[in-house]
């Protein structure tokens, strides 16, 4: 019994020690210790922060998906962007053969079923310019691009610009990419 009166003892002992008093203030300190670490790793993420996005955007970058998804962009721009220029050129034959069928388009009636003809060709060469403006703007704009400048094959233009007819990429002549009709 000399044990499990002394082991009474101490649990008595220390029941009162732990007072509401001392729990409080032990609860406080434990959660000022939780506050206080918690900002401090705020503080180191924040701090890291740049370098760990750089990182990140670097294996973004490299990885291979992306690294195949942005060579088959550029190729399918630049392809997209010359098939849009020989649309437009051939929109342009297409009018220029009406205008000659058509000499004097406009009879003077309210509804001219050739000067509806003509206008819808001059539309259609319209919408084509705007979509081949579309395109290069669009291709430009990979080029700048963090994740896929680096994929553009060799072969391709850093950037199609009309300043710049002296283009001569591979097979491709700048009038490929000019966004212009060549009748």
């Amino acid at each position: 019994m000399t044990n499990n009166s002394s082991f009474e003892d101490q649990w008595e002992a220390e029941a009162e020690r732990w007072t509401p008093r001392r729990v409080k203030v032990w609860l406080g300190v434990f959660v000022a210790i939780c506050l206080f670490g918690g900002i401090a790793l705020w503080g180191f993420s924040v701090a890291t922060s740049n370098a760990k996005g750089a990182g990140d955007a670097v294996i973004q970058k490299n990885q291979a998906l992306n690294r195949t998804q942005a060579q088959a962009l550029f190729n399918t721009n630049f392809q997209s962007i010359k098939s849009l220029d020989q649309k437009l050129s051939d929109a342009q034959v297409q009018l220029d053969a009406f205008n000659k069928t058509h000499p004097s388009v406009g009879n003077g009636t309210p509804y001219d079923p050739t000067s509806e003809q003509q206008a819808n060709l001059m539309r259609t060469i319209t919408g084509l310019q705007q979509q081949c403006h579309n395109a290069v703007a669009d291709y430009n704009a990979s080029t700048r691009t963090y994740t896929l400048e680096d994929f553009r094959d060799t072969d391709l233009p850093k950037e199609i610009t009309a300043t710049d007819p002296a283009f001569t990429g591979g097979t491709a002549r700048f009038s490929d990419f000019d966004c212009q009709a060549n009748a």
